[in-house]
């Protein structure tokens, strides 16, 4: 990515405010997490390499792709976070301060980019049926705390 759409990205999405700050103790390096298939209950993990996954809601069409990035440090991911921000062409992508999703949270109903410490995530719609994200993100980043949590 050019500097100039970089530094645009980082303006437009206010990273001084959030940038190098993360919930891990400090020198702590999260892992990305190793899902097993029971982190989404409803979902079955139909495929998955070390970095990306996809999750299919029943016989639905309903899939997700959850893509897990590790980094050097909080501030390699946020960096990585604003590439990944730049991927996405659309206006809607906000920073959401509302779903208590990783150290800093960006997205809409279907779709979800955050930070955890040195890890980014991205959990987006991959099938024809669309589904909200968000459930799957906090299970995603419960997952990454080590701490199970319920999709609903």
């Amino acid at each position: 990515m050019d500097g100039t759409k970089r530094e645009w990205l980082k303006e437009q999405h206010r990273f001084s405010e959030w940038a190098g700050r993360g919930a891990l103790p400090q020198g702590r390096r999260a892992e990305p997490p190793a899902l097993t298939g029971k982190e989404l209950p409803g979902w079955t993990l139909e495929r998955t390499d070390r970095q990306k996954s996809f999750w299919r809601r029943g016989t639905s069409d309903a899939v997700v792709r959850v893509d897990v990035f590790a980094l050097e440090s909080v501030q390699a991911a946020h960096e990585y976070l604003v590439d990944a921000l730049g991927e996405f062409e659309s206006s809607a992508i906000r920073r959401r301060t509302d779903t208590n999703i990783g150290d800093v949270a960006f997205g809409t109903e279907t779709v979800m980019l955050f930070a955890r410490g040195n890890l980014v995530v991205v959990v987006r719609n991959a099938g024809r049926e669309i589904v909200p994200v968000n459930a799957i993100a906090r299970a995603v980043d419960a997952a990454v705390l080590g701490r199970p949590e319920e999709v609903r």
